[in-house]
């Protein structure tokens, strides 16, 4: 009973209000099996897309080619509270609102200011520098994440803030606001009883943590091969003397290809009955 006392209160987000919202970032259930794709060297791209005869229906063979990682996958199980993969990704679908809003207002002006043309929307031919997405400290950003929900924060607990309330934020800013939408989101769920955040909330962020790192990597081996599939259908085109760019295409091929979860349904159907992990 002195615990309990003693403990700080389960966060309770306010209630949803207008439309849920849809973003446009791109989730993945498979990632790589290390860091995010040495993206440092991205200016060294150019020439990955070969010449125009070479483009075809078949995937890009390239450095950025999507391995899945069963280690990774096997990392997170023993973290999470899942009894198998399938349960995971279950939870990966439940969490693509925050991952959504994580690259609508994040991720996605990075990669694209950097790998493509601001006034055209056409790739660049050669990349003058990576996108601007340094990896978060995992400690710093996991006990930031840990108070943040601790304090209810109004800044990381809001619901569908604005982009333009965003506009100071830090990489890290970013990161622990998908921390705290999913753990509190987690919570309301059942994914992690009451007692489970106030015994260990840190190792739960750390926890949490680690799926962000593994859904960034995906999204970083994905727009690569989205840019070097673009660059050569743009360079077959050109050799073809034809003008359309087939974008939309590209996008829907890769896609398929990295299997991406279902999107997240409205908060308030996914709360009248949810499932129970803790086993």
């Amino acid at each position: 009973m002195l615990e309990k006392s003693m403990a700080p209160p389960l966060p309770q987000r306010p209630s949803p209000s207008g439309t849920p919202f849809g973003g446009t970032g791109l989730g993945f259930a498979a990632a790589s099996s290390s860091r995010s794709p040495s993206v440092s060297n991205i200016s060294n791209i150019g020439n990955i897309g070969g010449n125009a005869s070479g483009v075809s229906g078949a995937p890009v063979s390239s450095p950025f080619a999507p391995r899945l990682s069963a280690q990774h996958e096997r990392l997170m199980l023993e973290l999470l509270p899942f009894k198998d993969a399938a349960q995971f990704r279950e939870w990966l679908g439940f969490l693509e609102g925050d991952w959504d809003e994580y690259c609508r207002d994040y991720l996605e002006p990075q990669y694209h200011a950097a790998l493509y043309d601001g006034a055209t929307g056409l790739p660049l031919e050669i990349p003058g520098s990576a996108p601007d997405d340094p990896e978060p400290d995992k400690t710093t950003t996991a006990s930031r994440a840990k108070d943040a929900i601790n304090s209810q924060s109004v800044q990381f607990l809001a619901y569908h803030p604005l982009a333009q309330d965003k506009q100071n934020w830090t990489p890290e800013d970013h990161a622990v606001r998908f921390l705290v939408t999913a753990i509190a989101d987690s919570l309301l769920r059942k994914v992690w009883q009451e007692r489970d955040w106030r015994k260990r909330p840190v190792e739960i962020a750390r926890a949490v943590y680690e799926v962000l790192s593994y859904k960034r990597e995906g999204y970083a081996e994905y727009q690569l091969q989205l840019w070097v599939q673009r660059q050569q259908q743009r360079q077959l085109q050109a050799a073809q003397g034809g003008k359309g760019h087939g974008g939309a295409t590209t996008a829907e091929t890769l896609s398929r290809q990295h299997n991406l979860p279902a999107r997240r349904g409205a908060s308030d159907n996914l709360m009248d009955s949810p499932p129970e992990y803790n086993y």
